[in-house]
């Protein structure tokens, strides 16, 4: 699984990501997006004054919260949403059957169904079921990530037994029977009047390839899955729908399937549930589209946001379109990461609505990346409520790489090249080759600049220890600051040479006192 192959956003590729996993991935996109095109961006923490009216949850580690300010004006985003989506339509959005009663005001199409309350008995939610006819499907109101989702059942039994898995095993007691509508789900992501993004959502499978068993190929598709920032942290996960969704097709995970077999998995077809998300905006009808703007303006205040939505097999591809739910907050990453087609730039689109002016400099510089991990040290640390990223390099940005080597002092050469690269603003590496050769990579605001900085580089090492690397090719992206990069035995070398240097400064010094004490008591005594 390789971007090309993908067709990924060429300026957010896995190597930017790699620092930003799971739940982390949206909200990062977004704010580099920003950042790069000149914004002031700041991570927050959940005590950070601006989201205390703001509807968030599992705030407790940051990362999650930010701000972006342009000269005149700021806007607060927890993951993929920003503060022009209303409290009321993160509440209504959560609620699945206030969802569908708002669209059928709106006169927008979605199944239909009935919600039950804990005060409701298993059987008068059964009893509705054999009023309106099967099959049905069952979900809880407030779950997510399809979670509690149980879909295509046919008969009592079957309902029946998903009731116990829902309201007794997973505790969801108020739940949703509706209409099941055979089709193929997508989940489409609107900014303002548009679709910016849209995929298939495709249930869990494998495919065969004449020799290994089921068990064998998920575990196949999981190791292409970590390859990929989005769906690395959602594996398919074998569990009893999983192993039930086998048994009803009169398999097991032992089952060997023929070469070219496409073995779906489950009913659901989520990608945190180990679902493949295949892009597929350029190939939906308009109509399709404008179901989906229009389920967000059924909505008060819901400019940006995720639709799910469904096409019935049987129906009209242009207008039978039922929107299944709306998520104000909704995943952006297999969007931007499909396991087919192109990865659409949902981020772009979010920061032109909420700054237009921006636009101007969206191409400026996307060469650097902040580093994620250490800027939210302070607020991990909670010894700080903001932190405030560093604006990146001036663009364009001028890079070039060397090889270092030679009988040099390393440590004296790595702390003094870093003063150097700090203090001309240099973005950059010295990454360990071996215990006498290293690689460095620069980039700067300006070719001058650069220059500057390798002919103090060579002053440093020598002339000849230096030499610039034109075989190789210069990296296309660097994470902003200057890093020494190197394996860890070799970090534990330097801390012993420095313990080392320590100790001996610390014996001359005792040498020092005990000499100067001596000499006091002897001239004391005359």
């Amino acid at each position: 699984m390789t971007q090309k192959e993908y067709e990924w956003l060429s300026h957010l590729p896995p190597q930017v990501m790699e620092e930003a996993k799971g739940h982390l991935l949206c909200g990062y996109a977004i704010a580099l997006e920003g950042w790069r095109r000149g914004l002031t961006l700041k991570w927050h923490s959940s005590e950070a004054a601006p989201f205390k009216s703001m509807k968030t949850w599992f705030v407790h580690k940051p990362g999650k919260l930010f701000s972006l300010s342009a000269e005149t004006e700021s806007h607060y985003f927890f993951r993929s949403r920003g503060d022009k989506v209303s409290n009321q339509a993160v509440e209504a959005g959560a609620d699945k059957q206030q969802t569908r009663d708002i669209l059928k005001q709106a006169g927008v199409p979605a199944p239909a169904g009935e919600k039950f309350t804990a005060a409701d008995s298993d059987q008068s939610v059964i009893s509705y079921a054999e009023e309106t006819g099967y099959p049905v499907v069952l979900k809880p109101v407030d779950g997510s990530f399809g979670r509690g989702v149980y879909t295509n059942l046919k008969n009592s039994q079957e309902l029946t037994n998903a009731l116990y898995e829902v309201r007794e095993k997973s505790g969801y007691k108020d739940v949703i029977v509706e209409e099941y509508v055979p089709g193929t789900e997508y989940r489409l992501y609107v900014v303002g009047e548009k679709a910016a993004a849209a995929i298939e959502r495709v249930p869990a499978n494998v495919t065969g390839d004449g020799k290994s068993s089921i068990d064998h190929l998920i575990n196949s598709k999981n190791s292409e899955r970590k390859k990929n920032p989005r769906l690395a942290t959602c594996p398919i996960v074998v569990d009893e729908q999983v192993k039930h969704y086998l048994t009803a097709g009169g398999r097991t995970l032992q089952t060997v399937p023929a070469e070219g077999e496409v073995i779906f998995l489950r009913e659901t077809s989520n990608i945190s549930l180990g679902g493949d998300p295949v892009d597929r905006l350029d190939d939906l009808p308009e109509e399709v589209k404008i179901v989906a703007v229009n389920a967000l303006k059924a909505f008060p205040d819901f400019p940006h946001g995720g639709v799910d939505l469904i096409i019935p097999a049987d129906g009209n591809r242009n207008e039978a379109a039922k929107v299944i739910e709306v998520n104000p907050t909704a995943q952006i990453g297999s969007l931007l990461y499909p396991m087919t087609g192109k990865g659409r730039d949902i981020p772009s689109a979010i920061i032109d609505y909420y700054f237009p002016a921006s636009k101007a400099v969206k191409e400026a510089n996307r060469l650097v990346y902040p580093d994620f991990k250490e800027t939210l040290l302070p607020l991990e640390k909670k010894i700080a409520v903001a932190v405030k990223v560093p604006a990146p390099p001036i663009p364009p940005v001028s890079t070039r790489l060397f090889t270092v080597s030679g009988p040099l002092n390393w440590l004296e050469v790595k702390k003094r090249l870093t003063e150097k690269a700090v203090k001309r603003n240099i973005q950059g590496y010295l990454k360990y080759r071996s215990s006498d050769n290293y690689e460095l990579a620069a980039a700067s605001g300006t070719p001058d600049q650069l220059n500057d900085f390798i002919n103090e580089a060579k002053e440093l090492t020598g002339e000849d220890y230096l030499t610039e690397d034109t075989a190789s090719e210069t990296p296309a992206f660097f994470k902003q600051g200057f890093r020494i990069v190197e394996p860890r035995n070799q970090r534990r070398a330097d801390l012993h040479k420095v313990d080392k240097k320590l100790k001996r400064l610390r014996l001359k010094r005792k040498v020092m006192l005990t000499g100067l004490n001596v000499y006091s008591r002897v001239r004391s005594s005359r």
